[in-house]
């Protein structure tokens, strides 16, 4: 069945009206959680850095509590505040058996069962060294770590540390020749607290496998680094990179001790989230480099699920709507069936039930709108009918005529009396012209020529009493104009303005102006007052909006003043002009005037005009 068009225009307005509305309000959602979720999901993986950097921080602090324990043990630093008196270069604990034995056993001690540090060693600047440990060692490389370590410079780089303890980057086993083993140590000052002289040195090592155990390096969304104070990279044992060197600068300058800062960088050619704080109590760095993109992927259900409740409510919505636009449409629908069953024979438009139920006032308003076009569609009809029956009889009437008048001119001739066969030509002419019914445009020359006629049969018989003047342009004879205009206004001077003594004087002027055509027809008679000028001025409008009521008037016979600016009105799309007045000499002018066109259609509208060049 085909679909209604009305129904399923509105049905489309309304959807894409919702369409739009819920894309807006879906997008706008998403739009305005997203930067809320992203920094959410920031918050979050600032806490998992947290987390991080205590496990790394724990590390440091028990080497740190390791070597303080050593520090402060009372037995140790008793022994190397002796051995700094003894100038003795040789070391004293290979020559004193019994004391090695006795400060290695407080160090494993100290160190505990499971060995947290691979290796303690006690060292002073007169070469006395001793260690415990996991890590074994070779005795020329001792004798020669000994040898060039710089006791003096390190002496004073501890005393210059507030916490009079240093943090030495990752470097290899220097004790033995274990090429697997690498290092992090902590070098502390043997010394008695609140006394500045340095007894000794205490440093702490702990193999790099022990950092290596927290499971935050294994994170495969991110990436951990451990950096030293000049941006070497101590775990994982990678080699430098120009881009970890630019983060590394960037947080060096920003970074303050017991802050988080996070900075969004590019990092390897991606956008990254770049998380770095101080580990405590060294100076390193622990940086987490986290893909931006990263970001948004836990709340990526969220936003599917947003999406698919919008994609419901719109279905639910164009169902509601489609349902109400059927309800809504359905007496509308049964007025249109109505209006397609009216026939010539039955100019009526009923209600049926469905429209009585579901009518509105608009709805009646439009019945009845209908109602009234189709009574004066009825009258339309009729007058047509009319205008046809007319038209029948007026083509019969002139054939009479005809032979009459020829017989007429046969009987003038047979007598000598040319003007009567002169009258009776032009009358012939003026009939045969208002009878041709094919012809409803005609050129200005032709009216022109049919006033003429008229002129001439009124002047046969006025005589002397009436003379007139035509002057009409080229240009002016070309114009394209309803049949019978010219005339009537002609006449019009006959019946209202010679109501005084002769003698009358008819003017006639046609012009054509840029896009414009004139006509003015003036009289020197008794003039028109402006109450007529106002009555034919109201019956033109009336007119207008209602021709049938003035029909009775286009009969021939009856072609006046007012039918003449009628019928050009309906010619004309556009207000064409007309005046009427009086001259200032005395008697009436009548002025009418409309746009050029190169021609016009069959229906007299606007086309184009025969007078342009």
């Amino acid at each position: 069945m085909k679909q209604f068009p009305f129904k399923n225009k509105l049905f489309l307005s309304y959807a894409a009206i919702i369409v739009v509305i819920v894309c807006i309000f879906t997008m706008a959602l998403i739009f305005l959680t997203a930067p809320l979720n992203r920094e959410i999901e920031l918050r979050h993986q600032t806490s998992i850095f947290e987390n991080s950097l205590k496990e790394m921080e724990s590390i440091l602090s028990d080497m740190e509590f390791l070597g303080q324990q050593v520090s402060f043990n009372t037995e140790i630093l008793n022994c190397f505040a002796t051995l700094s008196s003894d100038l003795s270069m040789s070391n004293y604990f290979t020559q004193n058996l019994t004391q090695s034995i006795r400060i290695s056993s407080i160090l494993q001690d100290i160190n505990g069962v499971q060995s947290f540090a691979s290796r303690i060693i006690l060292m002073n600047h007169l070469g006395d060294y001793i260690s415990a440990g996991t890590l074994y060692e070779l005795d020329e490389l001792v004798y020669e770590f000994i040898r060039n370590s710089n006791s003096d410079t390190l002496y004073e780089e501890l005393k210059d540390n507030e916490e009079g303890q240093i943090f030495r980057s990752r470097h290899k086993d220097y004790l033995s020749n274990n090429p697997d083993v690498q290092l992090i140590s902590l070098k502390r000052a043997l010394k008695i607290p609140g006394v500045s002289k340095i007894y000794g040195v205490v440093e702490i090592e702990i193999d790099i496998r022990k950092i290596s155990l927290f499971h935050f390096w294994k994170d495969g969304d991110s990436e951990y680094l451990l950096l030293d104070e000049q941006g070497n990279i101590i775990y994982p044992v990678l080699e430098k990179d120009e881009s970890i060197l630019e983060i590394y600068s960037y947080v060096n300058r920003k970074l303050k001790h017991g802050s988080i800062s996070s900075f969004e960088t590019d990092y390897n050619g991606e956008s990254v989230i770049a998380t770095a704080a101080h580990v405590q109590p060294s100076n390193w760095i622990l940086l987490r480099i986290f893909p931006s993109s990263k970001l948004s992927e836990p709340y990526i259900s969220n936003y599917i699920s947003l999406v698919s409740g919008g994609l419901i409510l719109l279905v639910m919505l164009l169902v509601i709507i489609y349902y109400l636009v059927d309800r809504l449409t359905s007496p509308l629908r049964a007025l249109a069936t109505s209006v397609r069953n009216v026939r010539y024979q039955n100019m009526r438009i009923e209600m049926d039930e469905t429209q009585q139920k579901y009518s509105t006032e608009e709805l009646e308003a439009l019945n009845n709108a209908f109602h009234n076009m189709l009574t004066r569609l009825n009258k339309s009809f009729r007058a047509e009918m009319q205008a046809y029956m007319r038209a029948l009889q007026s083509q019969a009437d002139p054939h009479f005529l005809y032979n009459m008048l020829s017989v007429i001119i046969a009987s003038s001739e047979s007598f000598g009396d040319n003007q009567t066969v002169s009258m009776c030509l032009k009358l012939t002419a003026m009939l045969r012209y208002i009878a041709d019914f094919d012809e409803y445009l005609v050129t200005m020359k032709d009216e022109i020529d049919h006033a003429r006629n008229y002129l001439d049969l009124m002047k046969d018989r006025y005589e002397d009493m009436l003379s007139y003047e035509i002057e009409v342009d080229e240009r002016a004879e070309k114009v394209i104009i309803p049949k019978l205009v010219v005339q009537p206004l002609v006449e019009n001077c006959f019946k209202h303005g010679f109501k005084g003594r002769p003698p009358w004087r008819i003017v006639i002027k046609a012009t054509a102006d840029n896009d414009r055509w004139s006509l003015t027809v003036s009289d020197n008679g008794a003039g028109i007052s402006e109450e007529t000028i106002s009555i034919i001025k109201q019956k033109l409008e009336h007119y207008k909006n209602d021709v049938a009521v003035g029909y009775s008037q286009l009969k021939i016979g009856g072609m006046g003043l007012l039918n003449t600016l009628l019928r050009l009105t309906l010619l004309y799309e556009e207000p064409f002009k007309y005046y009427i007045g009086n001259n200032d000499e005395g008697g009436t002018i009548i002025e009418i005037g409309g746009t050029l066109y190169d021609s016009c259609d069959d229906s007299g509208r606007r086309a184009t005009n025969t007078a342009a060049d």
